[in-house]
């Protein structure tokens, strides 16, 4: 998997397939993405690398968890999520390769802004979902 920014000054590159992807309509997604949620393709942290000079805003979740939101600096695309329990959130937005990323769940779905729940067909958690 591979992306960069709008400007091409940020770029990435992942060795791993996503677990997952899912659409969050969490608000912090909502305002760091300029929509009515965010779409990530999670990954390990070990196979996911930026590389160029990237920002990154500390950020905590609406779960409490800790989110390191890394964006290009210059153009502000948002790239990528570093979570606390070692994961990559990519946003998949950012991708350049043809990978197959269609969200299969959709999270934080109590912040969803009313009009956008009937946009994805795919099941919905009020939070997080639970652990297997």
């Amino acid at each position: 998997m591979r992306g960069k920014c709008l400007c091409g000054e940020v770029a990435f590159e992942c060795d791993a397939a996503p677990f997952v992807t899912v659409a969050c309509h969490c608000t912090h997604c909502q305002k760091t993405s300029g929509s009515a949620f965010s779409v990530n393709a999670i990954v390990p942290g070990a196979a996911f690398r930026l590389s160029g000079g990237y920002a990154v805003y500390a950020d905590q979740g609406e779960s409490g968890g800790s989110v390191e939101r890394c964006f290009c600096p210059k153009c502000g695309s948002p790239l990528a999520s570093r979570l606390g329990n070692g994961m990559v959130a990519v946003k998949v937005g950012a991708l350049e390769s043809d990978e197959d990323v269609t969200p299969a769940l959709q999270v934080w779905t109590r912040s969803a802004r009313p009009w956008s729940k009937s946009l994805l067909a795919a099941p919905g958690f009020e939070t997080n979902p639970p652990s297997a």
